[in-house]
């Protein structure tokens, strides 16, 4: 069906030499659509069309040079699995095919797309392993595979030098955390929640020193907290919910200046709240900016701190939590 297409097409029998890649990449397209019944999706306007150049069909955007460079048909009814053609996409930076459809393992082709900056395929059904070839996006900047049905990571993560937010949520990944992905200074966004991850955080976090957001909500981790999180000076969303960490809550986590939200809840943690948090700043009373507080289905007591009682979300339920200084 894709060479039929292509031998219809404005662009077949062009043959030269600065037209052979978009051939190429125009076969590719077309097999997309062919693999995942473009026929039925919810927006295929212009797709196929021999008379309107494939750098205008929906959702399709092109470089100076004409050839693909972002691909973006989220949301778009996408049924089927990705075809190898694909890999002829030399140019794209941007490859979003969220809340579709797909099924099959993750192509190792997408390693050959060395051009990639954010690659998500969020809410799809892709199983089984994430290829190894994937580590050797150098210019990766966002990797989404959340919502999906992943089991195991074999890509080595310590060459996205460049990578500032990856989702690995909600995928029944069993494994420890994996040393390497926290080699990566650059990242600012690293969402794990609703896993199967397991044992500690490696002492190696301490090189994230850019982190935003760090989420683990909803896995089987242990050990205690890291009190180094304390140190990350732009870190706004700390969720560390639903996991097998003991201990104390480090007092380091009151030098969080830009903190928003701090779930601890439903994890085996005692002591009391530390006095440091919420105080960031002598002319407030408390953070500002703190949104969210939970130690709720912990053993944590003592007296709540005082700057903490205006938090907006505070959930201190099934805890020996004292709120009634709050009055």
């Amino acid at each position: 069906q894709a060479l039929a297409f292509l031998e219809a097409s404005a662009l077949f029998g062009i043959g030269a030499a600065d037209e052979e890649a978009r051939l190429l990449e125009l076969y590719a397209l077309s097999t997309l659509y062919f693999a995942t019944d473009g026929a039925n999706w919810f927006d295929n306007q212009n797709w196929l069309s021999t008379t309107v150049d494939y750098c205008s069909w929906f959702e399709v955007t092109c470089t100076d040079a004409n050839l693909v460079q972002n691909l973006t048909l989220f949301a778009n009814t996408l049924t089927g699995t990705l075809p190898s053609e694909l890999r002829a996409l030399g140019a794209v930076q941007a490859f979003e095919l969220y809340e579709n459809f797909l099924f099959g393992t993750l192509p190792t082709f997408l390693g050959e797309l060395t051009t990639l900056r954010v690659l998500d395929f969020d809410v799809n059904d892709f199983s089984g392993v994430i290829p190894t070839n994937l580590g050797t996006l150098t210019e990766l900047r966002s990797l989404v595979l959340s919502n999906n049905f992943l089991t195991t990571i074999d890509l080595n993560f310590a060459q996205l030098t460049n990578l500032e937010s990856l989702w690995l949520s909600f995928n029944p990944i069993i494994s420890p955390l994996p040393t390497e992905l926290f080699t990566i200074t650059t990242l600012k966004t690293l969402l794990l929640d609703d896993g199967e991850w397991t044992g500690p955080i490696p002492t190696e976090i301490a090189n994230l020193v850019n982190l935003e957001e760090f989420d683990v909500f909803n896995n089987t981790l242990d050990g205690t907290m890291p009190s180094v999180f304390g140190s990350f000076p732009n870190l706004a969303t700390l969720t560390l919910q639903g996991n097998f960490f003991t201990g104390t809550i480090p007092p380091e986590y009151g030098n969080l200046r830009n903190l928003v939200i701090l779930d601890l809840g439903l994890n085996l943690i005692t002591g009391v709240v530390p006095a440091t948090l919420g105080i960031f700043d002598t002319t407030t009373q408390g953070n500002p900016l703190l949104d969210r507080f939970d130690v709720s289905f912990t053993t944590v007591g003592g007296a709540l701190p005082v700057t903490l009682c205006n938090v907006p979300n505070l959930f201190t339920g099934d805890s020996n939590v004292d709120v009634s200084g709050c009055g």
